[in-house]
């Protein structure tokens, strides 16, 4: 007890804020910080500098809307991910939909109609109130994504899904 009381009044002096220990079980003491600052973060730069290039890349394509890439071996996309924007860890919770008409540009910008070469197979699948529908093409499929118990209309999507078919 001696040490964890020597170890608080040392951190509260570092970081001049108020902390809290919570006594778990096996007498072991957890440090909670409220407000605590004396960690930085990394920045995007330094994790790059550190681990070389990214697996997975996100960026925002629309507001409110993020596109996630997964990169191959030879660092070209294997697989895009449009969905709503959301915490890396974020509950089991409905997630607001996407507009159609928005998703068919974002999928324009990333992979062009006239890029996706031969359409080979259509299907639609319905599971309850989710409704998939996918496109595969010569060298890509294509799966977007909607609810239509939270969505009556085909205006809105859940998610849309890129996924590139190659050997790499």
């Amino acid at each position: 007890m001696r040490v964890y009381q020597a170890l608080r009044k040392r951190i509260a002096k570092w970081n001049g804020k108020k902390l809290q220990w919570r006594r778990r079980a096996h007498h072991s003491y957890v440090l909670n910080s409220r407000g605590c600052s004396g960690v930085l973060a990394p920045s995007s730069q330094e994790l790059h500098n550190r681990y070389g290039e990214p697996h997975l890349e996100s960026f925002i394509a629309r507001p409110g809307i993020g596109l996630t890439v997964e990169y191959c071996s030879d660092h070209s996309a294997c697989e895009v991910l449009i969905e709503p924007l959301h915490p890396l860890f974020h509950p089991e919770e409905s997630l607001p939909l996407m507009s159609s008409d928005t998703v068919t540009e974002i999928l324009e910008e990333v992979v062009p109609v006239k890029a996706r070469g031969m359409s080979i197979a259509s299907s639609i699948e319905s599971m309850g109130c989710a409704e998939s529908r996918r496109t595969q093409y010569l060298g890509l499929t294509i799966d977007r994504v909607r609810n239509n118990l939270l969505s009556p209309t085909p205006e809105h999507e859940v998610r849309a899904r890129i996924v590139y078919t190659r050997d790499i």
